[in-house]
């Protein structure tokens, strides 16, 4: 088990957008969102409802936000370098969705780390 990074979540140009320091290093490997308390319940995002914009804003499309209604979710997504002497690196980030507007929320403490053995 490890601690998850973590990205704050901007609204940019109709995108909610994780800040990712070096992002264009990387490719995003995987992506899901659960409403929080309900891991159970995880839908996986696909690569079309994601991009990365100005080399540091892993963004959700608004068409996926809209899809959720309100309430507090937890988001994690993971990245693959690109070079191959860098490590994978994997977010835990806690949002709440309010109509148009999402934002970050702490994580709680069973929320911040990840198992190795995850397809993160």
């Amino acid at each position: 088990m490890t601690f998850s990074e973590t990205a704050n979540i901007t609204q940019r140009e109709n995108a909610a957008c994780f800040e990712v320091q070096g992002a264009s290093d990387y490719t995003l490997k995987s992506m899901s969102i659960f409403r929080r308390g309900h891991e159970d319940d995880r839908q996986s995002l696909m690569s079309n409802n994601t991009n990365l914009k100005d080399g540091r804003f892993i963004c959700l499309c608004k068409s996926v936000i809209d899809r959720f209604s309100d309430g507090e979710y937890v988001v994690r997504f993971s990245l693959k370098p690109i070079k191959k002497h860098q490590n994978s690196r994997v977010f835990s980030n806690a949002i709440q969705i309010n109509g148009q507007q999402v934002k970050n929320i702490p994580l709680q403490e069973n929320e911040i780390t990840h198992y190795l053995g995850n397809n993160f």
